[in-house]
């Protein structure tokens, strides 16, 4: 991954990214509608990778494996998959390739009792409390834009500093066009602008650095869209 410049954006509060399982937010076993909180602005990339940690390389699944995710049933050569704990009372930001994925406290609805699919991404939920595996697959598509896909298919609600989960995707080429965006791609392999039915998810561009980066409220595939 390219060396990260220093930003000359506003900065983000470090310390946001290293809220301890201690803070209040831990509190809350069950999440009001993601509706209801004022969002926090994404952290810059440069921000996120001052702090990021490698993702553990593996190799990359096949349809049958529990642990593939949704977009493909076949990944192309140019596929890498890496694996990453997390820990719901913890923040953390992974390396994932070329790419990142920042995890704030308190924010993974817990899969076995939350609701999951177009419609349900504002609603309430209850949130996890154990530790969970997450697997991301990356690859650059026929077009020469990066795709990601994650497994298991999770849902996300901002805790009580208003943080969602965050993903970067590395495109120097579209992070300095401004209608560039990151789409979110269904088990269908339709990919969407989530943007137009939600604000929140607007896509932030960074040219020093090369990123492109949004909030996102679930899991499953993303791309970037140039």
């Amino acid at each position: 991954m390219p060396a990260l410049l220093a930003s000359s954006r506003r900065p983000f509060a470090v310390g946001a990214l290293l809220l301890s399982a201690s803070v209040g937010a831990c509190s809350d076993s069950t999440a009001p509608a993601a509706s209801k909180r004022q969002l926090a602005a994404p952290a810059t990339p440069a921000v996120a990778a001052s702090v990021a940690v490698v993702g553990e390389r593996v190799e990359f699944p096949g349809s049958s494996d529990p642990w593939h995710a949704t977009m493909l049933s076949v990944y192309p050569s140019n596929a890498q998959t890496y694996t990453m704990t997390a820990t719901p009372g913890s923040t953390k930001t992974w390396i994932i390739g070329q790419h990142m994925l920042t995890m704030p406290l308190w924010t993974i609805c817990d899969p076995s009792q939350s609701t999951y699919g177009v419609g349900t991404w504002l609603d309430s939920c209850v949130l996890l409390k154990s530790k969970i595996k997450l697997t991301a697959t990356t690859w650059i598509d026929a077009n020469g834009r990066p795709q990601i896909d994650f497994s298991p298919a999770l849902r996300f609600i901002p805790n009580t500093y208003g943080q969602l989960p965050v993903i970067y995707l590395l495109d120097p080429a579209a992070s300095i066009e401004s209608w560039s965006r990151i789409d979110y791609c269904s088990g269908t392999g339709a990919c969407v602008n989530e943007v137009a039915t939600d604000a929140a998810l607007v896509t932030h561009r960074d040219p020093v650095t090369g990123y492109l980066y949004r909030l996102i409220r679930h899991f499953s595939g993303y791309n970037v869209w140039a």
